[in-house]
């Protein structure tokens, strides 16, 4: 009764102060100890059930409560840290798999209060495929590295450690459909008021450290060189020289190498995606096709008409763009900006049956969203082929 009518209180206060607005809920927090047992001599709660029955009870009222006041879209989690741990990932495992399979639990926050040599990315990892299989969601709720100076080994040693974490991260991130990372949190402002201390990705003045560079680069190096992979992972060999199809294909290798290595405080994750970026970008733009001749024509014909997405997009200022003719047509291929205007023609003709490239330069027009209209008619009289694909410009 006492736990029911605190717990309720606590969601009709949060009701009437900020209605609809909390995404989640830590119902439970540290009831693991890091040998993987409960806590007990220091948890008022155990004390008073005498045993861990508190907990699923806890998630149990706070999902009715926030069902009875229509938050719902509150998730409910359990917070602990040192989840790394992996005793400690086996006894939260434990304490948590019967409460997620009976509906109350949705996600599990993961805190970690690290230094440059522990924890490993393959321990963490290894925590999270164990709490992929009790929740829906997950949080890194504290992320720290601390550092014992500020010489420059030091500080670039953190810089790599919060990198190697940011990769880990990103590569799981939710939104992203990889995994089910929901959400980032760094503690403190800054060096002088974190929680623990030097750990923060700025100085006691508020300038970015290496670490904060490093976790950005992480983030921008790791989604670019995932769209380029997924673009290279499109290309046919037989449409390019062998050279450059060589080149290209040692570049998308490394590549992927890059996205699958785990990272560590003396392997810096932001420079070896950065690199790989730059070499696949070269690479690609260093493919020669092979000239179209008609023996290749027919050997490679397409089956129907199509316009693919242009490469890259977003761009600045240069793109290419590539289409199929199944049929001897008339084609017209033009840009338009977002009030229907014909910003540019790119092509305006008859054309054979083939695959073909062009490149907008878009030199001359304003950042902002275009759309690329290919029409198509046959001149046979037997039909045509109408399709359109947005470009985004940024300069």
């Amino acid at each position: 009764m006492r736990l029911d009518n605190y717990l309720k209180e606590v969601i009709r206060l949060i009701h009437e102060g900020w209605p609809g607005l909390l995404s989640a809920m830590d119902v439970v927090n540290e009831a693991v100890n890091d040998a993987g047992g409960d806590r007990t001599s220091d948890s008022e709660w155990y004390i008073t059930y005498g045993d861990n029955s508190y907990i699923m009870k806890a998630f149990e009222l706070v999902r009715k409560w926030t069902v009875f006041y229509g938050e719902t879209q509150m998730k409910l989690y359990y917070n602990d840290y040192n989840t790394h741990n992996a005793t400690k990932a086996n006894g939260i495992v434990r304490v948590c798999g019967p409460i997620f399979r009976a509906g109350y639990l949705d996600g599990i926050g993961m805190q970690e209060r690290e230094t440059t040599s522990s924890p490993s990315a393959a321990q963490w990892i290894a925590s999270y495929n164990k709490f992929d299989t009790i929740c829906t969601e997950m949080a890194v709720t504290e992320m720290d590295v601390r550092t014992t100076s500020s010489s420059p080994a030091e500080l670039a040693a953190q810089a790599n450690q919060y990198g190697a974490f940011l990769k880990c991260f990103v590569e799981r991130s939710h939104r992203s459909g990889r995994g089910k990372i929901i959400n980032v949190t760094k503690d403190g402002l800054n060096d002088k008021w974190t929680f623990n201390a030097n750990s923060s990705i700025w100085d006691s003045l508020d300038q970015c450290k290496p670490s904060f560079y490093a976790v950005a680069n992480v983030g921008i190096h790791y989604n670019a060189l995932d769209s380029l992979i997924l673009y290279a992972d499109t290309l046919q060999e037989g449409r390019y020289t062998s050279e450059s199809w060589a080149n290209f294909a040692a570049a998308l290798a490394s590549a992927k190498n890059a996205m699958a290595q785990n990272y560590s405080a003396s392997l810096s994750a932001a420079d070896a995606l950065g690199q790989a970026r730059e070499s696949l970008q070269t690479a690609l733009e260093g493919l020669q096709e092979i000239p179209v001749d008609v023996k290749i024509v027919n050997k490679d014909k397409p089956t129907a008409f199509a316009l693919s997405q242009n490469y890259p997009n977003p761009f600045n200022p240069t793109t290419t763009i590539r289409y199929d003719i199944a049929k001897n047509a008339h084609v017209s291929i033009a840009i338009y900006d977002i009030l229907g205007r014909a910003v540019a023609t790119l092509v305006n003709g008859d054309q054979v049956v083939g695959r073909y490239p062009l490149v907008w330069n878009a030199s001359h027009v304003n950042s902002g969203v275009y759309f690329c209209r290919m029409d198509a008619r046959n001149t046979d009289g037997s039909g045509g082929f109408t399709a359109v694909k947005k470009l985004i410009l940024v300069k």
